[in-house]
């Protein structure tokens, strides 16, 4: 009696092999990967959660807070691969779906990367975009998601990178010189280029306009065009450089936009020694009004937000932030860096 349990649960188990065996033959399904995604970095809002291989396409079980509809898609193992979306799940139809290992995803503000996707746990690598301020670093599985040929790339690339960087500082330190100093067109319009103990900047003022634009952490450097110089700045952290030429060609002036500038003779330096923390905390800030602070300083770097105020960048590199009231006269004093400063002064009403 149990000798024929025993075969017959054999035979159960051998039919029920034949059975899976015809269900895949029918189907097409060749493997399937399911992942430990708690093992996995991943950005938050998207990730794959099972992949499956047929004959002629691969699908993804994709879990993601926004439709897939919204995305593109696209493999660098197969570029001719056509896209298919059936609710939450991806697929990529492929002549040779096995080979196809990596799936890369771009939205309208980011862009995802996986690899090893036939495998127990794949690695992701993930970057956000912002419009006006560009890339962020990437973030994820790095380690993982990068073989060692490319981790060997992408060290000698930095170092290439840190290499040209050294060479780009090495001829701001030679080209600046040549520039630092005032220097001002028959207008009115004046540059003023000095150097602090962190950075090199440059203060442009034209006299259509009541402030002076800055330009912060300034890099001077030669053009291939002969005489022609390139002052280059960022416009924030994570920007990319902005930049404008100058022709000089070594004497006492320069041209800005076909505009001569001439260099400035000690009678017309002007309010520079007050730009200190000490002018500001010795203001009659009663009766000083932003007419008398431009007489005394020169034009202010302008910016605003809700309320105007003014900036004036100081001979250490710092800056003063005054907000003046409707009538024109001073509310706040805030000197620091980026307007993250301290507060020296605040009307009482």
């Amino acid at each position: 009696m149990k000798k024929k349990q025993m075969i017959k649960s054999a035979i159960v188990k051998v039919i029920a092999l034949l059975m899976a065996l015809t269900v895949m033959g029918c189907t097409g399904r060749t493997e399937s990967y399911k992942y430990n995604v708690k093992n996995i970095e991943h950005c938050g809002f998207f990730y794959i959660s099972g992949t499956t291989y047929y004959k002629d396409r691969v699908e993804f079980k994709i879990h993601s807070r926004y439709e897939l509809k919204e995305m593109t898609f696209s493999t660098p193992d197969d570029p001719n691969a056509t896209v298919g979306i059936d609710d939450f799940t991806l697929i990529l139809y492929s002549s040779d779906p096995s080979k196809i290992t990596s799936l890369d995803v771009f939205g309208t503000w980011y862009e995802l990367s996986f690899r090893y996707l036939n495998s127990k746990e794949y690695a992701c690598i993930w970057r956000t975009v912002a419009t006006d301020i560009g890339w962020t670093d990437y973030k994820g599985n790095l380690d993982d998601y990068y073989n060692d040929a490319e981790k060997a790339q992408q060290k000698e690339t930095e170092e290439k990178a840190e290499e040209q960087w050294q060479q780009t500082l090495k001829e701001d330190e030679e080209v600046f010189p040549l520039f630092q100093g005032k220097w001002v067109s028959d207008e009115g319009d004046y540059f003023e280029i000095y150097d602090t103990e962190s950075e090199h900047g440059v203060r442009f003022y034209q006299h259509d306009y009541p402030y002076a634009e800055e330009y912060y952490n300034c890099l001077f450097s030669r053009s291939d065009q002969e005489n022609i110089y390139t002052v280059t700045y960022p416009m924030g952290e994570w920007c990319p450089f902005l930049s404008f030429n100058i022709e000089y060609d070594g004497g006492d002036s320069f041209l800005y936009q076909e505009k001569e500038f001439v260099r400035a003779g000690e009678e017309t330096e002007i309010q520079k020694s007050n730009r200190t923390r000490e002018y500001f905390e010795n203001l009659d800030k009663e009766n000083s009004s932003l007419d008398k602070l431009v007489d005394e300083l020169g034009p202010c770097g302008y910016a605003g937000s809700g309320v105007i105020y003014h900036i004036w960048r100081l001979n250490d590199g710092s800056e003063a932030r005054v907000v003046f009231d409707s009538d024109g006269k001073i509310a706040m004093i805030v000197i620091g860096e980026g307007g993250n400063g301290e507060k020296i002064y605040k009307r009482e009403y």
